[in-house]
């Protein structure tokens, strides 16, 4: 679905759970498959049904419809979905006389156990939060949490939630804010009344009305500043009517505007050149403050402990200095109350941190100059001019180098060089159908052999590539086991490090180094 031009109004009170009773019908009882959060938008997906937008932060606020979830990366998972992980949505309803929105889950334990938790989400805009809470409403998770000196402290860890005191129709339950019908319109609605399109008599016994028929049809007409209002009672009386599904589906998803407006990969790699920069200049600081520290110092200490060990009143102090060629005389700046042999103690370990300090700023300077030249080479020949579209991964342009490759016999053979290079290699490069190398047990180069499907691979390929594992590896031995199986059999290790690697399908060939 593409944006529309006429934005759509957020839904107050009364839309807010209108929208509840319509949409609840069609997710009770399904299982929360996925939760991603944005920014200021909640979506829960629910398998192939259909998956749900509670806009709690961003325009248009409220609860929407939206299609399945696609095998998009635009939003994270966040921790409400194990929060819910097992739970059955029961009941949507809004609890409150405002735009405060409380969904149901309930799980049945295997010792028939019954656990309930509630989502609320507080549609107030700059406000808006999310919270889950258990049966009793203690707060177990929230989208954000309250600060310990701030002036309303609601959302906090443990504590038990409380609807905010901003009015009357805040804390009172919905039904009883029907003897005040306006509190629950909008600004905009409440406008459209108030200008004599229906009186408060008549507006509230529309509003019973429609809540003996929460799902009847809408009505849409458009304002003065060409939005489209969207209201499940008649206030003007050139409004269409639309159904209520449609009138709920949401038209201009958050996460394709989150898409839209993700920033340029050029500029975050010009921010990433610059905080190296900015890295770089701080270590050479660091680097000419280490190397302030003469080197006389260490001459300085054994000089003092030539001195007998005594506590000195403080200023230049001129002591012995032996040398090869004969005695000479040093002046040394002692502190006051310092002992003579304490204080050349001291001095000894003030070269020593110096010395420690400039060789460590000396490879940290270099691993960022390195660092900041592999960049700034990227920068100029894999950086795509133009942002990549969700959900699409933009393919390899060309070998990454620290992937090294060899031609045997027509067939391709790619090794990687560092752990990462073989992470990219083995899940990233290779096809299923590729033949993939590794010496048994050992750390080592993964070998990827590409392998047509329709020409079967020569034994003297297999053992070429088979070599290459044992010749980039740790192994020290002449000969070793090499296992190599298909790249569909290789997963990931859970700890998840670069380059870590199970497999259960294999074979394995004795090879030896070539030239032994």
């Amino acid at each position: 679905m593409s944006p529309v031009r006429d934005p759509v109004l957020s839904m107050d009170a009364l839309q807010l759970w209108t929208a509840a009773s319509c949409i609840a019908p069609l997710v009770e009882g399904a299982a929360l498959r996925e939760a991603k959060l944005g920014a200021g938008w909640l979506r829960l997906c629910f398998g192939t049904r259909t998956s749900l937008v509670i806009a709690q932060q961003r325009a248009p606020l409220g609860l929407w419809l939206a299609d399945p979830c696609p095998q998009s990366r635009v939003g994270h998972p966040v921790a409400l979905g194990q929060l819910l992980r097992g739970f059955l949505l029961q009941r949507i309803d809004v609890p409150w006389g405002d735009r405060i929105l409380r969904l149901s889950w309930e799980r049945v334990t295997i010792t028939k156990e019954r656990q309930h938790r509630h989502l609320i989400a507080e549609c107030f805009g700059g406000r808006g939060n999310l919270a889950v809470t258990d049966a009793d409403d203690s707060i177990l998770w929230a989208w954000r949490w309250d600060r310990l000196d701030s002036r309303e402290m609601r959302f906090l860890p443990g504590h038990r939630y409380a609807s905010p005191a901003r009015g009357r129709a805040a804390t009172r339950p919905f039904a009883d804010t029907l003897s005040e019908p306006l509190q629950l319109l909008g600004p905009r609605a409440r406008s459209e009344a108030e200008d004599g399109c229906l009186e408060p008599a008549r507006l509230d016994q529309a509003l019973v009305d429609r809540w003996a028929k929460p799902s009847g049809d809408w009505y849409q007409w458009r304002s003065q500043d060409g939005s489209r209002i969207r209201y499940p009672l008649r206030l003007r009386g050139s409004a269409t009517t639309i159904p209520a599904l449609q009138a709920l589906r949401l038209e201009a998803p958050p996460w394709e505007q989150d898409a839209e407006n993700r920033p340029d990969p050029n500029a975050l790699q010009r921010q990433r050149l610059d905080r190296l920069k900015q890295r770089m200049a701080r270590v050479r600081e660091d680097l000419i403050r280490w190397q302030r520290v003469p080197d006389t110092v260490q001459r300085d200490a054994e000089a003092l402990f030539q001195m007998p060990d005594a506590v000195h009143p403080g200023g230049a102090l001129e002591v012995p200095d032996y040398r090869s060629y004969g005695i000479g005389r040093r002046t040394v700046s002692v502190p006051a109350g310092y002992r003579l042999h304490d204080y050349a103690r001291h001095l000894i370990k003030q070269r020593q941190r110096a010395q420690r300090g400039r060789e460590a700023c000396s490879e940290r300077l270099r691993q960022l100059e390195e660092e900041h030249a592999r960049l700034l080479q990227a920068s100029l020949t894999d950086v795509p001019a133009t942002p990549e579209k969700p959900g699409r991964r933009r393919q390899p342009q060309g070998l990454a180098p620290a992937i090294e490759s060899r031609e045997i016999d027509g067939f391709q053979i790619l090794w990687g060089r560092n752990a990462k290079a073989n992470d990219h290699l083995t899940f990233r490069l290779a096809q299923p159908w590729d033949l993939w190398f590794h010496v048994q047990d050992q750390p080592g180069s993964h070998v990827l052999l590409r392998r047509p499907r329709d020409r079967p691979v020569p034994e003297k390929v297999l053992d070429a590539a088979a070599q290459l594992a044992l010749q980039f590896s740790s192994v020290q031995t002449k000969s070793a086991d090499v296992d190599w199986t298909e790249a569909r059999h290789i997963k990931r290790h859970p700890n998840g490090a670069p380059g870590r690697v199970l497999y259960r399908h294999f074979h394995t060939r004795r090879v030896r180094r070539v030239g032994s």
